[in-house]
């Protein structure tokens, strides 16, 4: 019987990372076989074939940047910073936002009013007049609903109404002041995780002085980036 290959093994075939193998099987395009009790993804190589054969320009999504140091991610990522100090919070909202901006893309903030006002600060001191790309519906400020569903449906709204690449950035302490339940923030991602396509480019933060361990990790676990310290890295523990 013809050896199956594994997921790192499927991924340096097809030229894309493992995260792309996991989202081209999630969506059903490319077929695998799942193995044991933990349903790893396994391989044949005739279907790694089949799949060039078929799909001969489809290839690794094109990297997005996100405006900080170099870093980048491939398009359709959905990505959390955990922060450790209030500048280094401010330094990557500002940087990512800008960045979308720059680019002609549509960019949403969502965080508590006192957070808006400062990165709004931050984004104009580096040249980039805010008020007029709000003018322009480019860039859309929101303080967060009181549920999941309003805010699903604010967000779906805006993307939708993008005429390029959409953008988002939340910092999460917004749901503090809406009183929101680990539940609710747990279902809030993993409804966002379910709406990411290309085009669309998400960044949840986390301050660690602000929330629990039970938060940070269900953050870790449904988010497929995690940036922190720095430091970009595919999320170990993400769960499509």
């Amino acid at each position: 019987m013809e050896r199956l290959l594994n997921i790192r093994e499927a991924a340096a075939y097809l030229h894309v990372s493992e995260m792309t193998i996991r989202r081209w099987t999630n969506d059903g395009s490319l077929p695998c076989y799942r193995i044991g009790g933990r349903k790893a993804r396994r391989f044949q190589m005739l279907d790694l074939e089949q799949y060039l054969k078929h799909t001969p320009n489809t290839a690794p999504s094109a990297d997005v940047t996100l405006g900080m140091d170099g870093l980048s991610v491939p398009d359709g990522s959905h990505l959390t910073h955990l922060s450790t100090d209030r500048e280094e919070s401010l330094t990557v909202a500002a940087s990512f936002m800008a960045d979308g901006l720059i680019h002609q893309e549509t960019v949403m903030m969502v965080a508590p009013g006192t957070a808006c006002d400062e990165l709004l600060q931050l984004i104009d001191h580096r040249g980039i007049d805010v008020r007029k790309y709000r003018d322009i519906g480019n860039l859309h400020v929101r303080t967060g609903q009181t549920s999941v569903d309003e805010q699903i449906e604010m967000i779906t709204d805006i993307a939708c109404k993008s005429s390029g690449r959409f953008r988002l950035f939340g910092e999460m302490t917004w749901t503090m002041e809406r009183d929101w339940s680990f539940e609710q923030i747990r279902q809030l991602e993993i409804a966002v995780q379910e709406r990411i396509r290309p085009g669309v480019l998400l960044l949840c933060q986390y301050p660690l002085s602000q929330f629990s361990a039970q938060v940070v990790m269900a953050a870790i676990e449904h988010h497929d980036h995690l940036l922190y310290r720095g430091i970009l890295k595919e999320s170990p523990y993400h769960r499509a």
